[in-house]
């Protein structure tokens, strides 16, 4: 219960010192204007995501193999 409590005083000081917040989902940033609703317009939600054009699924090994020869 200590544990959370100072865990909770921690993350309240930094929403209020902060200027900005990110979060990766919708659903992290309803739980911080929850939590503290002045953090709330400061909040901003950048899911996680990759780069398509250089990561994909292998279709073969050998596709590999073409791509070094």
């Amino acid at each position: 219960a200590t544990s959370d409590r100072i865990w909770r005083y921690r993350v309240k000081r930094l929403l209020a010192v902060s200027d900005a917040i990110i979060t990766v989902s919708r659903s992290s940033a309803e739980d911080i204007a929850s939590f503290s609703p002045s953090a709330a317009e400061r909040t901003h939600v950048i899911p996680h995501g990759i780069d398509h054009e250089k990561f994909h699924p292998r279709v073969s090994a050998s596709e590999d193999w073409e791509e070094i020869e």
